[in-house]
């Protein structure tokens, strides 16, 4: 009976920990070069709706797991593009969970 325990106890933990995976849809600098915007789709399996998602950074700076200044919901779609070197728009067709008017200087507008 304990190895039986043993053994759900270690699926279950297996089970939970599936990890997510980011598919990079776009990676575009700044027109000035100061920062690095990057869109990407957060997978987080068969139980999760797919996560559009937008990371901000300084260029050199690196990439985090989710998203700062713009999380979806629904979609698997998204579009960036900078408008100018302090705005950022930002397109996806699905429900904004999350998202920033402004980071470090930069617009971010949604389209």
């Amino acid at each position: 009976m304990l190895r039986f325990l043993l053994f759900v106890c270690c699926l279950v933990s297996v089970a939970c920990s599936i990890p997510c995976d980011n598919e990079i849809k776009h990676e575009l600098v700044s027109p000035d070069g100061r920062y690095t915007a990057t869109a990407f789709i957060r997978d987080c399996g068969a139980t999760t709706d797919f996560s559009p998602q937008v990371y901000l950074r300084r260029t050199g700076n690196k990439l985090a797991a989710t998203g700062n200044v713009f999380i979806g919901n629904h979609s698997n779609e998204i579009t960036i593009r900078w408008l100018s070197a302090s705005e950022l728009e930002i397109s996806s067709p699905g429900e904004v969970a999350h998202s920033m008017k402004e980071f470090e200087g930069v617009r971010v507008r949604l389209k």
